[in-house]
């Protein structure tokens, strides 16, 4: 039976046992504000919560899913109405698309924004070209894609 223990033989004593001691209270605190934090929300001067990225993100995947499906149509609504009002679906159709280059399938990286209302929204779109006499040449590109938030809703608008 052990009757006492001395301090000097404890792994932690003196002060690494202050510093540990230290340490794993700081560490302990972060591990409370990170489970209690709840969804990540950025401030007022220039961003906005998880579920607005969601919707931001959905948005601009399911329009580059139209846009490769070839529903220009639908694509079309995805553009800010001040954008439609200056350029008929008519006219956005005629020159939405190159015919040597086939769509195949877009991926979200991340989105950049400059106020909760505005952000730039970054894809990676991968595609085929066909070159003569040389079948398909596949590639892909980095899409840096300006997107608003009017009435709760994202639009894509395009470069001029």
């Amino acid at each position: 039976m052990i009757d006492s223990v001395s301090s000097s033989n404890l792994p932690f004593s003196g002060r690494s046992s202050v510093l540990f001691k230290g340490l794993a209270g700081l560490t302990l605190l972060l591990l409370i504000a990170a489970c209690a934090g709840g969804p990540a929300t950025r401030s007022a001067s220039g961003s906005r919560s998880d579920s607005a990225a969601g919707a931001l993100e959905a948005r601009a995947l399911a329009r580059w899913e139209y846009l490769i499906a070839g529903d220009l149509a639908q694509a079309y609504e995805f553009l800010s109405p001040g954008y439609r009002s200056t350029r008929p679906l008519e006219n956005y159709t005629a020159g939405a698309r190159a015919a040597a280059l086939n769509w195949k399938s877009v991926k979200w990286v991340k989105s950049d924004c400059v106020s909760s209302d505005s952000c730039t929204a970054k894809l990676i779109l991968s595609y085929s070209v066909k070159m003569a006499g040389a079948g398909d040449a596949e590639g892909f590109r980095h899409l840096e894609e300006a997107w608003v938030q009017l009435d709760g809703v994202w639009y894509h608008v395009p470069p001029r």
